[in-house]
Formats: structure tokens, C-alpha cells, sequence
């Protein structure tokens, strides 16, 4: 079995993040409620990656 690996530690630090509030924000990839201090996903993504890479994610989850 393999350990889960997320590109992000915490949701605060994905590109997807947007805070809303004081304590929590939305997941705008999952159009979701989230915390910020909640561990990441494997859609994350790294606040300051390339547009090519963070697309390139993207497109690979939606073939799967």
C-alpha cells in the first residue's frame, strides 16, 4: 500500500482555495465548503505553479 502524497499540505495553500469568512473558505475546483486547515486533496495545487502545470492536472483528472 502506498502512502497519500497530496501536492498541498493544507487547502490554505492550493490554488483552488478562496477564503470567504473568518474561519473557512471554498474549494472552487469541487465547489465545496472547506477549512483551511483541513489536509489537502490530490486536486491541489500549488499556490505558485505555472499555468501549464496546474492545466495539465487538470486534464488528466478529467480523462481518468
Amino acid at each position: 500500500m502506498t502512502a497519500f502524497n497530496p501536492p498541498v499540505s493544507v487547502c490554505r495553500y492550493c490554488q483552488h482555495y478562496k477564503p470567504m469568512g473568518r474561519r473557512g473558505g471554498a474549494c472552487e475546483m469541487l465547489n465545496v465548503s472547506v477549512q483551511a486547515v483541513w489536509k489537502g486533496c490530490q486536486l491541489g495545487v500549488p499556490t505558485f505553479t505555472t499555468a501549464y502545470e496546474s492545466y495539465a492536472k487538470c486534464d488528466l483528472v478529467r480523462q481518468n
